[in-house]
């Protein structure tokens, strides 16, 4: 079955009547409804079959915190932590930075994070955040599930989902009134100023932002990435406040149903458009001739394993062709090099690197333009003013490709002729270059109104208004 955004938006809304202490549950599914039911995940026999026996045992064996102590958590703003990752680690800490570490407190995802705060910041696990009440909880799940039971049943079969979905959802939603149930003893508990998250949607996040409107505690939200079609796993908005990086993802709120005393254009704390590098110098740290031009392409993490390794080829093909430039792939964090060794044996020309192996920045510092085919990383490589083409050789939705395609003017090859051809223009034509260089900072202004410190600053001045004018 081919599921619509409508479905989908029509599901969470059938799910979130009657709510579990006043909490909208088919909003705290919202993340695992997108990337299970509308990405279409097959549900088997044996996976329904596993999913009804997690569906009792989670009610048998309910997951709840252990007992800690949240005091220093009163009158501050809760900053979600929720990975490692620079876009994550880049987005948050610069806001915390400008609201003051003294008036903040990290909620972490994993006990190990602890230790990558930096000096002066105080953080939480989310495991120790959220104890509850078992005995009060299972009485409310009993009395919620009776009357909440007949809803899933009518919206799987209404809608014409798999069988196995309902099984799924059971599951879920015991999982979901837990979350909850700790989320609202915790936030009852802690007493912060306000809640600020990458994502509202998150399958942590949600029940958390969901919660504090249910208290009326303010709640924010970052762009954290590039939204899809008509903005699905992004809307409906969950927080109070819509922290976007420039006026293209304020309109595509605004067309998707937000309304625009929600959104502020505050810019990208994470994105910087200087580069720390020359560009000899990352070169020749990477290994290429540092007077030869460089085409950069980032592999995509596709679920086809196919439609990743014809993407390269078709790249690597144009490389080859000519003896004018060269190559260099940089491997998705979901890839290997293994994966791709058949191809990097074949073309002699085209250099490929594991993600881990080099940061972001040198990387673009080494290329003249990148190679995309709907990544956000077009985006950044236009922000660190390199040129993009985006590659669109496969059966994939363009996505994103597209935008940047019409609003950014980038050029579309469909095969390694066309894409060769492209590089030539753009790497040896200057008229052309220039062309496409004043497409792309159109685009770019439009993309990101503010970067780095000045965005972090914006978003926190913003922040810090809210949380005086609600005291």
């Amino acid at each position: 079955m081919k599921c619509t955004p409508e479905t989908i938006w029509d599901l969470e809304r059938r799910l979130s009547q009657p709510t579990f202490r006043g909490v909208p549950v088919g909003s705290a599914l919202a993340s695992m409804l997108f990337l299970e039911i509308y990405r279409g995940r097959k549900f088997t026999a044996v996976e329904n079959a596993k999913n009804v026996a997690r569906f009792f045992f989670h009610q048998l064996r309910p997951k709840a915190g252990p007992e800690a102590d949240v005091s220093l958590c009163k009158g501050r703003v809760l900053v979600t932590w929720l990975s490692p990752s620079y876009r994550l680690r880049d987005l948050m800490f610069p806001v915390a930075k400008h609201l003051g570490y003294d008036r903040c407190m990290f909620l972490f995802r994993k006990a190990e994070m602890a230790q990558m705060l930096p000096r002066g910041v105080v953080g939480l696990g989310v495991d120790r955040a959220t104890r509850y009440d078992v005995g009060v909880w299972r009485h409310d799940y009993r009395r919620f599930w009776d009357g909440f039971q007949p809803v899933v049943e009518d919206a799987v079969r209404q809608l014409a989902l798999p069988r196995g979905v309902y099984g799924r959802l059971a599951d879920a939603i015991v999982l979901c009134t837990q979350q909850i149930a700790g989320f609202l003893e915790f936030l009852h508990r802690a007493q912060p100023a306000a809640v600020l998250v990458e994502h509202d949607r998150d399958s942590m996040w949600a029940s958390l932002v969901l919660c504090a409107r249910t208290l009326g505690i303010p709640t924010f939200t970052m762009l954290h990435g590039m939204p899809g079609e008509r903005c699905l796993n992004f809307y409906p908005l969950l927080a109070d406040t819509l922290f976007c990086w420039g006026d293209m993802f304020a309109d595509m709120f605004l067309a998707a149903g937000v309304e625009a005393s929600r959104i502020r254009v505050t810019g990208c704390p994470r994105l910087t458009r200087e580069l720390p590098i020359s560009q000899g110098e990352a070169r020749i740290r990477i290994g290429l001739d540092p007077d030869k031009p460089v085409a950069l392409f980032a592999t995509q993490n596709f679920a086809s394993w196919d439609s990743r390794l014809k993407l390269a080829e078709t790249f690597c093909q144009a490389i080859q062709a000519s003896e004018r430039f060269r190559g260099l792939v940089r491997l998705h964090p979901a890839d290997t090099l293994s994966g791709y060794a058949e191809l990097a044996a074949r073309f002699s020309l085209v250099k490929f690197l594991v993600n881990e192996e080099c940061d972001l920045d040198t990387v673009l510092a080494a290329a003249d333009l990148a190679v995309v085919h709907s990544s956000g990383f077009g985006d950044d490589a236009l922000i660190k003013r390199r040129l993009i083409v985006v590659l669109d050789a496969i059966d994939e939705p363009l996505g994103h490709g597209q935008r940047l395609v019409s609003l950014g003017g980038a050029p579309r090859a469909t095969s390694p002729e066309t894409l060769r051809d492209i590089l030539h223009q753009l790497l040896f034509n200057e008229q052309e270059h220039c062309r496409h260089q004043q497409l792309a900072e159109q685009y770019t202004r439009r993309f990101c109104a503010f970067f780095g410190d000045e965005a972090a600053e914006r978003t926190a001045e913003q922040i810090s208004q809210k949380i005086g004018s609600d005291a």
